[in-house]
């Protein structure tokens, strides 16, 4: 309804304006050009400020948009971290495992040399 009323509205003073422009056209011509001046700077002037409001609403989004963006991105690096200090935390214990199965392993296998060792002594005596 709102825009019917603006309507209506518009078009009322659009007919009460070229009233007045004939009136002040049939008095002085060079008072028209003037007054046609002032009225289109003034139209000119609403226009402006109406793309700029529409331009601000627009920026004032987009900024919203990004900062929602970068918080996200803020709290999937946060995340990516963690998982990164996780993984790097399980690669250390996985080489200490892997340190002490290996040495476990020389362990045994020195042992098997020696045991083959004195196998080979109690054969031969």
């Amino acid at each position: 309804m709102d825009t019917n009323n603006s309507k209506d509205s518009r078009t009322v003073k659009t007919a009460e304006f070229a009233t007045i422009m004939h009136f002040v056209l049939s008095i002085n011509p060079l008072f028209t050009v003037i007054l046609c001046c002032f009225v289109f700077k003034s139209v000119v002037a609403d226009i402006r400020l109406r793309c700029d409001g529409v331009k601000l609403r627009d920026l004032e989004a987009e900024l919203e948009a990004e900062q929602r963006r970068g918080r996200d991105t803020q709290a999937e690096n946060r995340k990516l971290s963690r998982m990164l200090q996780e993984l790097r935390t399980q690669s250390e214990d996985d080489r200490r495992a892997m340190t002490e199965l290996a040495d476990q392993v020389n362990t045994l296998q020195q042992r098997i040399k020696t045991l083959r060792r004195q196998l080979e002594e109690a054969v031969s005596s």
